[in-house]
This record gives structure tokens, C-alpha cells and sequence, in this order.
């Protein structure tokens, strides 16, 4: 666990969208994203763009307390997801039927986390996590569970968990 380097907003992640077709993963934190928001959940907003896209999410996730954490991401497209500097899933061609999972041990508190998502298709994007642990059965992971760092000026620019 870590403590934050600027105040956090509880309830809510840094999240932007980047229009555009990407034939592979970009790294989003070199582009400028057409819109940034605070986003309530890991999901795909009602509002996201029609046809391709990226998206980037960065902030903390609390955890309740140490011991094994089990994450499990369903994506359609290529998805990425770090905890600190950890890379737990780096996939380019996921399949909404082929959900992803890592195992971790994790103690209480905040971790930093950053979640990168590329769309190409033009069906309708697919994008989730789940999480479990202890005395914690697997969940999406809820809005409590998330924490913002000055959420309009996090996503776009280098994350230090990278």
C-alpha cells in the first residue's frame, strides 16, 4: 500500500477517451484525450463514442485488508492493467468470452492502478473488472473501492505507476 501524493476523491477514478482507430496499443499518456471525466466505475460510459476508441483509467483502488486478491478482467479488445508497477493483464486481442485473471497478495490500504483499454470494433464495447479477497466474494469492483488524484489531471500524462 501506498499514501497518495496529492488529495484523493473517494468514489471516483480518472478516466479519458481517446477517438480514434488504433491498430495497436498506443501509449495513451503520450496523447492528448478527447475528453476527461471522473468516472464512478471500470466500465464503458453510455456516452463513449461510437465506433473506435481508447481509453485510460488512473488512480487508487483500496484495499479492505492483506491477503490474496483475485482480479478478473472481461475485455473485447486489447486491455492492460497495472497494480504499482505490476503488469497483471497485457492482452491485444481479447475475447468478451475469455475473461482474464491474475492473483496477487496485497496489503490494506491504497494501490495505484491504471487500466488501458482499445476498442476497434464496431460492435458494442465490452470492459469489467472484478475483484475478490478476503471475506470479499468476487464483485465489480465498487465506486467505494476507487480513488481519484485530481481526477481532470491524471489521465493524459505520464503515470507514475508506470
Amino acid at each position: 500500500a501506498v499514501e497518495a501524493r496529492n488529495k484523493t476523491v473517494a468514489g471516483e477514478i480518472s478516466a479519458g477517451i481517446y477517438p480514434g482507430s488504433f491498430p495497436y496499443a498506443p501509449d495513451l499518456y503520450l496523447l492528448k484525450p478527447g475528453s476527461v471525466f471522473a468516472a464512478k466505475s471500470i466500465a464503458i460510459p453510455a456516452d463513449a463514442p461510437n465506433g473506435a476508441f481508447a481509453m485510460q483509467f488512473n488512480g487508487y483502488l483500496s484495499i479492505p485488508a492483506d491477503g490474496t486478491y483475485t482480479f478478473n478482467m472481461t475485455s473485447d479488445g486489447a486491455a492492460y492493467f497495472w497494480l504499482h508497477h505490476a503488469r497483471m493483464f497485457a492482452v491485444e486481442h481479447a475475447s468478451a468470452h475469455q475473461p482474464l485473471v491474475a492473483t496477487i497478495n496485497l496489503r490494506a490500504g491504497l494501490h495505484p492502478m491504471r487500466i488501458e483499454y482499445v476498442h476497434n470494433s464496431p460492435e458494442k464495447p465490452v470492459l469489467s473488472l472484478k475483484y475478490a479477497g478476503p471475506n470479499l466474494p468476487e464483485q465489480v469492483i465498487p465506486a467505494e473501492a476507487l480513488y481519484g488524484e485530481s481526477a481532470r489531471q491524471e489521465t493524459g500524462r505520464r503515470p507514475a505507476n508506470r
